[in-house]
């Protein structure tokens, strides 16, 4: 079920971004984010205020959570995203995580397939988000899901890479 976050989850919500960046220091880190730096509590405290944090569960567990808003950075201005749709016809997908012992699942794919919904709900005309240009795991699923790729990015976060960036127009 997606829904979502109620404020008693931000610590299971926390919980999956620490189990998440310690798998990933594990193994290969395709998202550049770091424990402790990104993603952490008050980024999950923030979208709970704004209404923007959503959980996809299973029996009562939180398998994967997302942020959803209109809000894009900056940046993203300068990338070669459809023009046509301006402030809330867009839903900008960030911090899309799923638990470590959910991966392969299918769960980040459910993810998407349910805020493609949410986003069809609230009238949205297309869907944007990015990942670290290293990032295969989310980019094979993003391409699978027929998100275009649009081009690429310098978000600024302090590190050298860039974010390759998709839309999905729905």
């Amino acid at each position: 079920m997606f829904r979502k976050a109620n404020k008693n989850e931000i610590n299971d919500i926390v919980q999956i971004y620490d189990d998440i960046n310690d798998y990933l220091e594990s193994n290969i880190n395709y998202t550049h984010w770091k424990k402790g730096v990104y993603p952490i509590r008050e980024d999950a405290e923030a979208a709970f205020e704004k209404n923007e944090l959503f959980v996809f569960e299973n029996g009562g567990e939180i398998l994967g959570t997302v942020v959803l808003n209109s809000s894009e950075p900056p940046q993203y201005a300068n990338v070669n995203f459809d023009n046509r749709f301006k402030g809330n016809e867009i839903l900008v997908i960030h911090t899309l995580v799923v638990s470590p012992k959910s991966l392969r699942k299918g769960v980040g794919e459910a993810i998407l397939q349910s805020s493609e919904a949410y986003a069809l709900t609230n009238n949205c005309k297309t869907i944007r988000l990015d990942t670290y240009y290293k990032n295969e795991p989310a980019i094979s699923l993003y391409t699978k899901m027929f998100y275009n790729f649009v081009g690429m990015v310098d978000l600024e976060l302090g590190f050298e890479g860039l974010f390759k960036c998709f839309e999905k127009n729905i």
